[in-house]
This record gives C-alpha cells, structure tokens and sequence, in this order.
C-alpha cells in the first residue's frame, strides 16, 4: 500500500505508485540490495589485497543499504545507470565516511531486474579489478559481476 495515498496496487519491493508517483520501500520483502548483501560486500572487501601501502590495515565497518537516493532502486533507473550510490564506514579506524558506488555487471544486473539475490556476483579475488579507491575523494568503486 502507497506510504502517501493509499493505493493499493503495488507490486514490487522499491517502486513509483503509479497513482501518485511518491516512491515506496516495501520492508515485507527482501530486495535484491539488502542489508544481507550489504553485509556480504563489507565482508568480501579486502583493501590488503590492493597492494598501495595507503590503504594496508583498511577496513569497512558497514555499508549503508539505503542509497543516496533512495528511488535509484527502482528496476528502470538500475536497467539505465547500471550503478547505486550509497555511503560506507571505511579507512584504519573503520569509521571514516566514503561514497560507494556499486556498478552492475550483466550478472548483476540481470539478477536485479528479476528480483533475484545478488550476493554471488561479489567477485572473489583479484581485487584490483573490482575494487578502486581514492582517499582524497573518499570514493570507493566497487564493481559486480
């Protein structure tokens, strides 16, 4: 049911009413970008393996499952930018506020668009090519598969 008017058909975790446009977050179901997958990506980040002394002892303390912008969950704005904007807690202490961008590969991004979890398509290993991260900035690329 619309959060703003009521309607009562809705049928998707993150969509647009289609009677008002007020975009919904619907906490019954478990979308594809979660609080598990969230966790899943924290644990699987491993900056040591980066191999730049600036980033040996880094560490993330949490990623936020609620992105910058909240409507970019939507399944038509995923299918077009391929990528969500959200903040984690990163650096020697942990505790240190980055933006996260989180881009889709095809897996990805097909797995999304069919409401399917995501936490596979976390890349293993060769960190260098799904993990970017520049400290100046406070900018960190994470790329699925």
């Amino acid at each position: 049911v619309c959060h703003n008017c009521k309607e009562s058909e809705l049928n998707g975790e993150y969509i647009l009413c289609p009677k008002c446009k007020s975009f919904n977050y619907n906490l019954d179901c478990e979308p594809s970008f979660s609080g598990e997958f969230c966790s899943h990506l924290e644990f699987s980040l491993d900056f040591d393996q980066l191999g730049d002394e600036r980033l040996r002892g880094f560490w993330c303390d949490g990623i936020d499952q609620i992105p910058i912008s909240p409507t970019s969950l939507s399944k038509g704005k995923i299918r077009k930018s391929k990528k969500l904007e959200t903040k984690a807690w990163l650096g020697k202490s942990g505790q240190e506020v980055y933006s996260m961008t989180i881009e889709f590969g095809r897996l990805a991004l097909e797995k999304y668009l069919n409401d399917e979890s995501i936490n596979d398509c976390i890349p293993e290993g060769n960190y260098k090519n799904w993990i970017s991260v520049d400290t100046v900035s406070k900018n960190v690329i994470v790329k699925l598969k």
